[in-house]
């Protein structure tokens, strides 16, 4: 929902550098980074949605894949805003790889379930955690949180 995005950047701030949703769908988060984020996502309709709209950087490729390749090269990301997949573990494996890109001193702020961001621990980053209230994501069945993660 757009008030919970629009908390989620706003926790994420004027970061100086260059920002990265992954996972980006339709845009939803990505409106709040600028037409110059760098926005990853896997569908090609999704792509071209966000092409549509007007966004400059937009990577048709599996999340996963493209940071491993991108992790070789000089490219960072001062700010990640991101809502990873919860199923099957997913999350995990996409906030690993978010943090693999994020630059000395960046901030990354994702849309976990409580239980992910209360175990979620990286070495090296301070962490913060901010509870949903219930009705802020209506017809979630679990809880979530949003979770700060500062280097």
């Amino acid at each position: 929902p757009a008030p919970l995005g629009k908390k989620m950047a706003d926790i994420l701030g004027d970061v100086q550098g260059a920002k990265l949703e992954p996972e980006a769908g339709q845009g939803a988060l990505a409106q709040y980074l600028g037409a110059n984020a760098t926005l990853v996502e896997v569908s090609p309709l999704h792509c071209d949605i966000l092409k549509q709209k007007g966004y400059e950087n937009v990577v048709c490729a599996d999340f996963i894949k493209w940071s491993e390749s991108t992790v070789k090269t000089a490219l960072r990301f001062a700010g990640i805003l991101m809502n990873p997949p919860f199923s099957e573990g997913r999350a995990t494996a996409h906030l690993d790889a978010a943090l693999s890109l994020l630059d000395n001193k960046g901030r990354l702020v994702a849309l976990v379930t409580t239980a992910m961001a209360e175990r979620y621990s990286p070495v090296g980053y301070d962490k913060e955690i901010q509870p949903i209230a219930y009705n802020e994501f209506k017809g979630v069945s679990v809880d979530l949180a949003i979770l700060i993660l500062n280097k």
